[in-house]
């Protein structure tokens, strides 16, 4: 069975797709196609990801994802949160990869700031037998612009090029 979502990203709206979904996706002036593969009665699954233009000709495919997977129009890039082997991508609208971000941790949670200009990864770390949170901040080009690491809930507040972030962060868990 295969089941087809159509979406129209306009202006700053980002999207978010994890494992179980297909979609085609309006992508300034790409197609991105999101489906998800894999083995038959098997847990592993990829999200296979292709660029196509408006006339639907393949401009690139995409090393199998793990995701979730992020679209950033501002930036004009698909970015992967996790990929095997542990680490984060992030693909330019022809399909070239603009970065990879080695994860530091166990990878909790990622997204996109309010403005879409900026991508952030929340993992949970251990010091000294203590669970920790740690958020790393990237811009387009996979520089850290923020990093925090806290041993509490928080909304995490930082600043970038003049504009001001806001995160709103969990309690560290134990990673597994």
């Amino acid at each position: 069975m295969r089941i087809v979502f159509a979406v129209i990203l306009i202006g700053l709206v980002p999207v978010r797709v994890s494992a179980g979904e297909t979609r085609r996706l309006a992508f300034i002036d790409r197609i991105v196609v999101i489906e998800e593969k894999g083995p038959a009665h098997s847990d592993w699954i990829a999200l296979a990801v292709r660029i196509e233009d408006n006339a639907h000709h393949v401009l690139a495919e995409l090393p199998p994802l793990d995701g979730p997977v992020l679209l950033s129009p501002a930036n004009r890039q698909v970015f992967a949160c996790e990929t095997y082997p542990g680490s984060a991508l992030s693909f330019r609208a022809d399909g070239k990869r603009a970065f990879a971000f080695r994860h530091i941790g166990y990878l909790r949670q990622c997204g996109l700031v309010q403005d879409e200009k900026l991508y952030w990864l929340h993992y949970n770390t251990v010091e000294h037998g203590t669970p920790l949170n740690t958020v790393v901040v990237l811009d387009a080009a996979g520089s850290i612009v923020h990093r925090s690491t806290f041993d509490g809930e928080k909304v995490l507040r930082f600043s970038h090029l003049g504009k001001h972030y806001s995160l709103s962060i969990p309690p560290p868990e134990l990673p597994g």
